[in-house]
């Protein structure tokens, strides 16, 4: 939950307790409807304003929305999946190999690592980004030597991807780092 959704709910619950404290603990005071009317009005505009925050916060994070990318799944040369990547609710992910030496700890910057599969070869250390920009996902090209392709359902071409032109990826869409193939779910 954002600080800003935390802020909105802590508000109203001390709204509502300040009620409750002026309606059954200041007895007879003077104006207390007027206190009570008040702090009422403003424990409803922070509901308000929660509400809104939680439509705004749902239409951007990527976890939520139902034609979603979930999962990055390499293939081998016969469409099998080999291994799979769950990237629900991340915004970044960099594809490439994590060239850690035996028994050090991980560099940590590659969330698709591709060193154990059969075409690491073709695949650089950082070889691609896909991005979650205003509720869609975008594939560059981090100058790689062998390049990046995309392949859309039903197409058989394969689209390379310029290092700088960010490629817009949809579910179902096959993603080529030199000859390894993914998945994109």
């Amino acid at each position: 939950m954002s600080d800003r959704r935390t802020l909105d709910i802590s508000i109203v619950l001390c709204e509502l307790f300040s009620i409750i404290l002026v309606i059954f603990f200041l007895g007879e005071l003077k104006g207390k409807a007027g206190i009570v009317a008040v702090m009422g009005a403003v424990a409803v505009i922070f509901i308000i304003v929660f509400i809104r925050d939680g439509d705004r916060y749902r239409q951007s994070d990527p976890s939520v929305n139902s034609n979603s990318i979930s999962q990055i799944v390499l293939l081998n040369e016969e469409n099998i999946e080999i291994a799979c990547w769950d990237i629900y609710g991340k915004v970044s992910i960099v594809f490439g190999r994590d060239e850690q030496e035996p028994g050090s700890a991980a560099i940590g910057n590659i969330d698709v690592d591709l060193r154990d599969t059969s075409f690491a070869g073709g695949v650089e250390r950082e070889h691609a980004v896909m991005n979650y920009y205003n509720g869609e996902w975008f594939l560059e090209d981090l100058e790689s030597e062998n390049g990046v392709r995309v392949q859309k359902p039903g197409d058989n071409n394969k689209y390379k991807i310029l290092p700088g032109s960010p490629c817009r990826i949809d579910r179902e869409d096959y993603i080529y780092l030199g000859f390894t193939k993914l998945r994109v779910l």
